[in-house]
């Protein structure tokens, strides 16, 4: 008997530290890839970079996650989610409110891994508030589910 809340929580860092542990590997072996056809890459740029996508990995994650609570069906629940998503997607090229959006996150760690300046805070602020309102979003409604 396990609280239902536990459970998502508990499916949400399971399924993120699937992500995190592909992200190191991949990462890994981006940077031996390209230390061995160019030059090391600056550490601390990459490590951004790749922390940078994982929160925007955990983001998509998080919305998944509620959508499979609102829907019973997979199908369903994966056509809401690349729903949301290119609605997310679209609505961060609109000029200027485009910052504000996760897509700014990729772009943001781009910038960071080429030396170039600029940050994008607000995307990720608002990123960690998808998560936040995701989760508890999931939580709400699966409280008043029948299983």
């Amino acid at each position: 008997p396990l609280p239902r809340g536990t459970f998502l929580v508990a499916k949400f860092a399971a399924l993120g530290l699937g992500f995190a542990g592909s992200l190191v590997l991949s990462g890994a072996g981006a940077f031996y890839y390209t230390a061995v056809l160019f030059e090391p890459p600056d550490i601390v740029k990459w490590l951004e970079l790749n922390g940078l996508m994982l929160l925007f990995f955990l983001i998509h994650l998080a919305i998944t996650l509620f959508c499979s609570t609102v829907s019973r069906s997979n199908v369903a629940a994966g056509a809401i989610a690349l729903g949301i998503a290119v609605v997310l997607s679209a609505a961060g090229s609109i000029p200027n409110l485009g910052d504000y959006f996760p897509g700014q996150l990729t772009t943001w760690g781009f910038m960071l891994a080429v030396g170039h300046g600029g940050s994008y805070w607000p995307a990720a602020g608002i990123g960690l508030g998808l998560i936040l309102a995701s989760l508890l979003g999931a939580w709400a409604i699966f409280q008043r589910q029948e299983l």
